[in-house]
């Protein structure tokens, strides 16, 4: 399969969207464990269940202050040669989802139309092509990023 091929709208709304509806309406209280950052598809699972546990730091990370600054550039390194354009579009859906204060099945709707429309970037077809060649991707949405911002 090649990333022209991939339709993730059709698998979130035809396999995933429907299995989170199964848990939400499962009669018995349903659980869910996270830890990391929790985006997607993960973030719909934490919201069709009924009692989430996160583990601790889950949102940061404590150090000592002599590697604070070095750990720091290592992570944003990673993150901004990393897929931008999806970090970005998903930071932008938790606003809106926040912002409208959406329900499960208009988040699950407007996240199905993003990772559509993400599916069709140049950095999602590298991300593809990487992992079928087991290679590390080269993205180069932070490049779109920076002329966004006007930087």
């Amino acid at each position: 399969m090649t990333s022209e091929e991939d339709d993730a709208e059709a698998y979130l709304a035809g396999l995933v969207q429907p299995l989170l509806q199964k848990i939400s309406s499962f009669p018995a209280p349903t659980f869910a464990a996270a830890q990391g950052a929790c985006v997607g598809v993960g973030l719909g699972l934490l919201l069709a269940t009924d009692v989430v546990y996160v583990a601790q730091g889950m949102f940061s990370r404590a150090m000592p202050a002599d590697e604070l600054l070095d750990n720091t550039r290592e992570i944003v390194t990673r993150v901004a040669t990393g897929a931008t354009g999806a970090f970005t579009a998903s930071k932008e859906l938790v606003a809106h989802i926040r912002d409208q204060r959406l329900g499960l099945w208009d988040t699950m709707a407007e996240e199905n139309a993003e990772q559509a429309r993400l599916c069709k970037s140049e950095d999602y077809a590298e991300g593809f092509r990487a992992f079928q060649e087991k290679c590390e991707p080269q993205f180069k949405g932070w490049q779109l990023l920076l002329r966004r911002a006007n930087l």
